[in-house]
């Protein structure tokens, strides 16, 4: 929970005491606190808390006691909290069948962390205070919330469910609400307020319960949390347990103490600065020591400005490369195929297979004009990358495709080649025979005229089943 929202609540506490003039200083304190989602570990522990008897925790609440009868558990915190003011809120749910609850749940801020025992899962005796939500409602009267204190010598009254023992108390009805209910417990200068929602919005309508004055508790203790259930059982959630320390400064030498903790703040950033300076400085000495034994390393190897070209650069280098390999592969094969039609003319000899060798030549000359349609969609690809010279992703992926088209000219560009140097024609297609066309056809027709006379037969038998 936000300190945001903890702020209005504590000013109406405040306010009342007639303490303090300004909000209270907030601090979360994180290890006496747990919220979900994922609120349990790997090893299904909570971050230090210790729970033990029927509680059960889960990814999202903390379930302190089950809805089985005669059941106990108790969760509480590892870590202690040494502070005179101190704010607590809980969100929890309890929720039953039974019109009447099962004993009921007891937040703790104890001396030392109880054991599981018999008042609500709590311990007998304990030195600090609990703030119990009995949920039983006896006498057909609504649950009750009341605090209790104890200085470990006194034990609670079980008979008569601490009734003498109660400090202060109010009715609530916190059982099977549509909204879980929020409990903030303040402790402020020996004051306790507790304060409650409804649970029937939620939003947090807080409404005071109880006030306790001159409340003597130990510097320092444990938070908790216990709960038990007796013939009809609840099932008792602890959604979240967040816990705030409180300071705020004195109102007669509020310019002393201010002065005071500007000055430490002071000497506390200037330690902060020093330890920055410090550790920038080595870190240069390391990388300098580092750049001085590369050079003895590799003494011929300089890193100065435009040693190292830039990825556009390497882009277009790698194109002005392609387009000079296929300008020299078009200037051979040319050069190539004028040398072969001289050659032609020049011998004479055979009508037919001059013709032939010339229409070989043309289809020749067509496909070449067709791979220089792609040589020039090659170079109007490379001169956009020239001018988005800004995306690097971009500059790889046209790169790539240029290698792809300068790759095929190359194949096809040897493939004519070769088929020129040789002087032959491809070779035309086979035709089929007049006798074996009969001969297919003739087995075809078979084949076709057995398969009716099958299924004409299988149609006759299906039928004489109808």
């Amino acid at each position: 929970m936000s300190p945001r929202l903890v702020l209005p609540l504590l000013g109406v506490v405040f306010a009342g005491l007639g303490v303090l003039a300004r909000e209270p200083q907030l601090r979360f304190e994180y290890k006496l606190s747990f919220k979900g989602p994922h609120l349990v570990l790997g090893d299904g522990a909570v971050p230090f808390w210790s729970h033990t008897g029927s509680a059960i925790p889960g990814p999202e609440l903390l379930r302190v006691a089950p809805s089985l009868r005669h059941g106990r558990g108790a969760a509480w915190s590892r870590t202690s909290l040494r502070a005179a003011s101190w704010h607590a809120r809980v969100q929890l749910r309890v929720t039953g069948r039974g019109r009447a609850g099962g004993h009921g749940l007891a937040i703790w801020f104890a001396e030392e962390a109880g054991a599981l025992g018999a008042v609500f899962g709590g311990p007998e005796t304990w030195n600090g205070v609990g703030v119990i939500l009995d949920s039983r409602g006896n006498q057909g009267d609504l649950p009750m919330v009341f605090v209790v204190a104890n200085n470990g010598s006194v034990a609670f009254a079980q008979g008569s469910d601490a009734s003498a023992q109660a400090l202060a108390s109010c009715r609530r009805d916190f059982r099977n609400k549509p909204h879980p209910v929020w409990v903030g417990v303040s402790l402020h200068a020996g004051s306790l307020e507790v304060h409650l929602t409804s649970g029937f919005t939620a939003e947090e309508d807080f409404e005071l319960c109880a006030t306790v004055g001159d409340l003597s508790l130990p510097p320092q203790g444990f938070f908790g949390v216990s709960s038990s259930t007796g013939g009809v059982p609840d099932d008792h959630d602890v959604l979240s347990f967040l816990t705030y320390s409180l300071s705020a400064p004195h109102r007669g030498n509020e310019s002393e103490v201010t002065q005071q903790e500007q000055g430490e703040e002071e000497k506390e950033e200037e330690k902060e600065e020093a330890l920055w300076r410090e550790e920038f400085a080595r870190y240069q000495d390391e990388l300098r020591r580092q750049m001085e034994e590369f050079q003895k390393v590799h003494p011929t190897q300089h890193a100065g400005e435009g040693a190292l070209e830039s990825q556009a650069e390497r882009d277009l280098r790698l194109i002005f490369e392609g387009q000079a390999r296929i300008q020299a592969e078009v200037r051979d094969a040319a050069r190539l195929l004028g040398s072969l039609t001289e050659g032609v003319g020049a011998g004479g000899g055979n009508t037919q297979a001059l013709d032939s060798l010339l229409d070989s030549q043309r289809e020749i000359l067509q496909q070449l004009k067709e791979m220089r349609s792609i040589v020039s969609d090659t170079f109007q690809r490379a001169s956009a990358i020239q001018k988005a010279t800004s995306g690097g992703a971009e500059h790889v992926q046209r790169l790539s495709e240029l290698q792809q088209h300068v790759g095929i000219v190359k194949r096809d560009l040897g493939t004519l080649v070769q088929e020129a140097k040789r002087g032959q024609c491809p070779p035309p297609p086979s035709c089929v025979s007049t006798l074996s066309f009969v001969l297919f056809s003739g087995i075809q027709t078979a084949l076709l005229l057995g398969y009716l006379a099958y299924r004409s037969h299988q149609d006759s038998v299906a039928k004489k089943f109808f």
